[in-house]
Order: C-alpha cells, then sequence, then structure tokens
C-alpha cells in the first residue's frame, strides 16, 4: 500500500507540471487507482501547492466516491478563487448540492471569465442557463442570477456526507 501511495503521488506530481492533454491522461492513471488514490488526493487537497490542490480537487470530483465531500465543501471558503470553482464542480459531480451555491455566486463575479466559467459549469452540470449570459449588460446579468437562485431554492435540501 505505501508502494502504491508513492506511485500515485509521483503521478499527481508529474500531472501537476504537466501540460493539459498529458496531464489528463495522467488523471485518468490516477483515478484508475480507486480506493488508494483517495488519501493522496486529500492530501493533495490539504497540501499548500495551489495548483495541486486544485487538481486534487478535480480529480476527487471524478472519483465517484462520496466520502471527500466534508473536505471539498472545506475548501470552498479556500481564498483561491479558481479552488473553490474546483472543490463547488467537484461536490455536484459527487451528487452533493452545496457546490451549486459557489458557481452561482461566480455568475455575479466582476471578471467576465470567472463569470462565463461559472455559467459553463452550471450549464454541465444541469443542461441549464435560465437566459443567463456572461457578456450581457449588468442589469440583464442581474435578472438570470436571480433565476438560478429560485432554482436553486427549488431544489432537493443538500445532500450531506
Amino acid at each position: 500500500p505505501e508502494g502504491m501511495a508513492a506511485r500515485i503521488d509521483g503521478l499527481l506530481t508529474q500531472a501537476v507540471a504537466a501540460d493539459a492533454k498529458e496531464r489528463l491522461q495522467l488523471g485518468r492513471r490516477i483515478i484508475a487507482h480507486g480506493e488508494p488514490a483517495l488519501p493522496v488526493l486529500l492530501r493533495g487537497l490539504d497540501g499548500t501547492e495551489i495548483e495541486r490542490r486544485r487538481l486534487s480537487a478535480y480529480l476527487l470530483g471524478l472519483s465517484n466516491d462520496p466520502r471527500p465531500l466534508p473536505d471539498l465543501d472545506l475548501v470552498r471558503s479556500d481564498p483561491d478563487e479558481e479552488l473553490r470553482f474546483e472543490a463547488a464542480t467537484a461536490m455536484i459531480r459527487l451528487g452533493d448540492r452545496r457546490g451549486f451555491t459557489t458557481l452561482i455566486d461566480g455568475l455575479e463575479h466582476q471578471d467576465p471569465i470567472t463569470r462565463r466559467r461559472s455559467s459553463s459549469m452550471l450549464r454541465a452540470a444541469t443542461g441549464e442557463t435560465f437566459g443567463y449570459r456572461h457578456d450581457d449588460h449588468v442589469e440583464e446579468r442581474r435578472a438570470a442570477v436571480a433565476r438560478w437562485r429560485a432554482w436553486a431554492a427549488r431544489q432537493p435540501a443538500p445532500r450531506g456526507p
């Protein structure tokens, strides 16, 4: 088991330094390890290297294992915005609706790239847009965000860990 964890940790280190295509391939290899990958990814999530933390959150979302949900939920309050969005998206992928709040908040961000990313993640998760366009005038965006918030309020209670 220790040897396996070291191999998975090595793959994670390689993935952090890799280009996007190789990162995806290495990420798939990490997730293919199943159960032994979880402790490595949880350590990565709690570490100090931000790219490793972001990648760990992303990969935990692909794990199909709800046990990391409490850790991912804690990360939603991290100062790093990209990490918060990765954790929220991972939570949604794992069936925890609490991640939607973070992404809906991102629709109101001052940066259009952040708004577009939040919108894309929400659309991918729900198939909905509620008329939201990241580059619309602020009043139109506000109205669409209100529709998103109304939708979120109608959803079943979030699944807890």
